[in-house]
C-alpha cells in the first residue's frame, strides 16, 4: 500500500473510531469537531493566513443573525477555521492521491495501442482538463523525489501553484529543495517570485516553448482524427503509419 493510501485509510479508521466513542448526543457531529482531531496526527495542517482569517470572520459576522451573542459566533468562527484548514489540507492530499494514480494509469496505457495517444485518450475521458492531471502527475513526482520525509511535509505546506512551478522549472533538485527548505511557509504571492527568480524562464525558451507545445497539440488532433477515420486506412497508409510510429518512438527516447 503506498504512503498516500495509508495516511488516508489512517485518518477514516481514526475518525470513525472518534465518532464511536464520542458521546451519545444531540449534535453528535460537532461535538466530535470540537475535539481534538485525529486529522492533525495524521496530515500537515497549515494554519490560514492573516487574509483568509480576517475574510471568514467578517463573512459570518456580517451574515449572523442580530439574537445571536458574540460567544456563539467566536466558537464557530473557531470551528469553521479549522474546519477550512483541514478541507485545504484534503485538497492537496487528493492531489497526491490523484497523480499516483495518473501514474499507475500511464504505466498500464503504455502497452496499449500508440501508448500515448491512449493515454490521452484516457484523460479525456476521466478529467475535465489535461492540465489538471499533469499537474497532478508533476506534484506527485516531485513530491516523491525529495530526499526526505521532512521535506515532504513541508511541501504540502506550500501552495499548488509554487509547487507546480517550482516543479516544471529547469534547476537542481538541491536548489529547489533549498526553495521548498526555507520558504515552503510563505503565501503564494510571496513565495512565487522568488521562484521565478531563482529558476528564469528565457524569452527564447518561452518561445520555443510555446511552439513545441502548439506542435503537439496539432498532432493529437492530427492523430485522434485518423484514429476517427480508421475505417478508411488502406494497407499503404498503414505502412506509412508504422515508419511515423518508429519516428516518434525515437524522440521518446
Amino acid at each position: 500500500m503506498s504512503r498516500e493510501n495509508k495516511e488516508a485509510s489512517s485518518f477514516l479508521a481514526k475518525f470513525k473510531k472518534q465518532i464511536e466513542e464520542s458521546p451519545k448526543q444531540s449534535h453528535s457531529t460537532l461535538a466530535v469537531l470540537e475535539t481534538p482531531n485525529a486529522f492533525r496526527s495524521v496530515f500537515a495542517i497549515q494554519d490560514l493566513d492573516q487574509v483568509e482569517t480576517q475574510e471568514l470572520k467578517q463573512l459570518l459576522e456580517n451574515s449572523a443573525p442580530e439574537d445571536k451573542d458574540p460567544y456563539t459566533i467566536q466558537h464557530d468562527f473557531d470551528l469553521l477555521k479549522n474546519i477550512t484548514a483541514e478541507i485545504k489540507s484534503i485538497q492537496k492530499q487528493s492531489i497526491l492521491l490523484l497523480g499516483e494514480r495518473i501514474v499507475k494509469a500511464k504505466t498500464i496505457l503504455d502497452f496499449y495501442g500508440n501508448g500515448l495517444t491512449t493515454f490521452t485518450k484516457w484523460l479525456d475521458a476521466t478529467f475535465s482538463s489535461r492540465r489538471t492531471a499533469y499537474n497532478c502527475m508533476a506534484y506527485h513526482e516531485f513530491y516523491h523525489a525529495l530526499p526526505s520525509d521532512h521535506l515532504r511535509q513541508r511541501l504540502k505546506l506550500m501552495s499548488y501553484k509554487a509547487v507546480y512551478m517550482l516543479a516544471s522549472r529547469a534547476g537542481t533538485m538541491e536548489q529547489k529543495v533549498k526553495i521548498v527548505e526555507t520558504y515552503y511557509a510563505l503565501k503564494q504571492e510571496d513565495i512565487i517570485p522568488i521562484i521565478q527568480e531563482a529558476f528564469p524562464v528565457q524569452e527564447t525558451e518561452k518561445k520555443g516553448e510555446s511552439a513545441l507545445e502548439g506542435d503537439l497539440e496539432e498532432l493529437e488532433r492530427v492523430i485522434e482524427r485518423l484514429f476517427r477515420r480508421s475505417q478508411q486506412l488502406k494497407p499503404k497508409h498503414r505502412q506509412r503509419l508504422k515508419a511515423i510510429k518508429e519516428l516518434m518512438i525515437g524522440l521518446t527516447l
